[in-house]
């Protein structure tokens, strides 16, 4: 996997390798100008994976950000949005990929950030993203818009080579 160290004004500031393979690589980008916004980015094995698990996959990862809502260890709110199905464009030569978003509202130490987050496969792996910045005006209107951007410059750049043939699931242990 090859992924771009820069998306337009954004810079990858941070790389972190999972002990297991399985759950992947993870990004972040940041903004010299600006960096009270970010965006992380995950890269994980997915396998093959139809419309359904892809959704359910999706809206998994969102109940999980709602549930760190009023937890000691995770935000001191959550608002989280439904999942919004929509294609990401590729190229003229290849089919779309489909995709679920889903804008999120958070506090965390007194302060209020929308964050976006999106979800889709390509080449058998999960691409996963977050971006996320302040509450302000016109942020709720314009954040959505924005992470599509960011996710569309980011898939046109990724390169991901994957046949399947290493991927290998979690041993299956027997308990006594």
């Amino acid at each position: 996997m090859v992924y771009p160290l820069a998306l337009g004004e954004w810079e990858a500031v941070g790389e972190h390798r999972y002990d297991e393979a399985r759950w992947g690589v993870s990004v972040r980008y940041q903004q010299r100008a600006d960096p009270e916004r970010w965006l992380d980015v995950y890269f994980y094995p997915a396998g093959v994976l139809g419309p359904d698990a892809l959704r359910a996959a999706a809206q998994a990862e969102v109940d999980g950000i709602a549930s760190l809502g009023g937890r000691a260890d995770g935000y001191a709110g959550v608002d989280a949005g439904r999942l919004r199905a929509f294609k990401l464009a590729q190229g003229e030569d290849q089919p779309a990929l489909p995709a679920w978003m889903a804008t999120i509202g958070i506090e965390k130490n007194g302060q209020r950030y929308r964050s976006v987050f999106a979800l889709l496969v390509d080449d058998m792996y999960f691409v996963k993203l977050r971006y996320t910045q302040p509450e302000q005006d016109g942020v709720r209107r314009r954040i959505a818009d924005e992470a599509r951007a960011l996710l569309q410059q980011l898939v046109a750049r990724l390169r991901i080579r994957s046949s399947g043939g290493c991927w290998d699931p979690p041993p299956i242990v027997a308990r006594p």
